[in-house]
């Protein structure tokens, strides 16, 4: 269970860290305010403030740097198909002029800056993500979600889709070293048809476990759902707590948006 276990954002740090034990309603009532003060903002200094907190608190739980960075590489692949259309498409100041094919593509100055700005929008909200995610146990989150009133039915598939993805993860990772033992990724044919394989079996694999599950859930008298544990009552200090964080995030807003100009 290694390759899964690794992955999973639980592995990264303990059970008894003063940031773990935090109440989970808390931590997403402000992961919430956040994700909205950015979304709103006109200015890059809303995202960036964030962007820089989150990685400071997530390298001061103990989380690596590299394990970080490396859960921005994915939308890094956004960002720039964001800027690159951005730049084309808005502004009228040419920036500099590309020659691609015989076709003159020009870059606007308010393109770019428009791009660069909402990219800060995606590199924040995932860094909000990511200090959600790594300082909340899964459980936790969805306890808390249940707590806010959200459908049983979905806290339940929500709970088996994250039981199984590292299940499929470690799966899909032995059936791909199987096809590399057998030369299956040598040249771009076959690596094409070694990947759709391995697509294919995974597939396969988790429709058959769906339906062993659901066998499985009600020989154990499941029908009714999985039962979920709710979460006490908040106490005052917790209830003062989060309206003290989302009025500062508030306050912050206010100041970033029309205080520095």
């Amino acid at each position: 269970m290694k390759f899964a276990i690794e992955r999973s954002t639980d592995f990264y740090i303990k059970e008894d860290h003063p940031f773990r034990l935090l109440d989970a309603r808390i931590k997403m009532g402000v992961s919430a305010a956040l994700l909205l003060a950015i979304l709103a903002s006109s200015q890059p200094v809303m995202p960036v403030v964030v962007i820089v907190v989150s990685i400071a608190v997530l390298l001061a739980a103990g989380i690596p740097a590299r394990v970080i960075m490396a859960r921005f590489v994915p939308p890094l692949a956004s960002v720039l198909v964001l800027v690159a259309v951005q730049s084309v498409l808005i502004g009228e100041t040419p920036l500099h002029t590309l020659s691609v094919a015989g076709i003159s593509v020009t870059l606007k100055c308010e393109g770019v800056a428009r791009g660069m700005h909402i990219g800060l929008r995606v590199f924040g909200a995932v860094s909000i993500l990511l200090l959600l995610s790594f300082l909340t146990s899964a459980h936790d989150i969805f306890r808390a979600l249940r707590w806010c009133r959200v459908s049983a039915m979905w806290i339940e598939i929500a709970l088996l889709m994250y039981r199984y993805l590292f299940v499929f993860l470690e799966e899909a990772s032995a059936m791909a070293a199987a096809q590399r033992v057998r030369l299956g990724y040598t040249g771009v044919r076959n690596s094409l048809r070694s990947m759709g394989d391995l697509m294919g079996a995974v597939i396969v694999r988790s429709m058959e476990q769906g339906r062993i599950t659901h066998e499985s859930m009600t020989a154990r008298g499941c029908a009714d759902g999985i039962p979920i544990a709710p979460l006490p009552p908040m106490t005052w200090i917790a209830r003062s707590g989060l309206a003290g964080a989302v009025a500062g995030i508030g306050l912050a807003y206010v100041l970033i948006e029309w205080g520095i100009r």
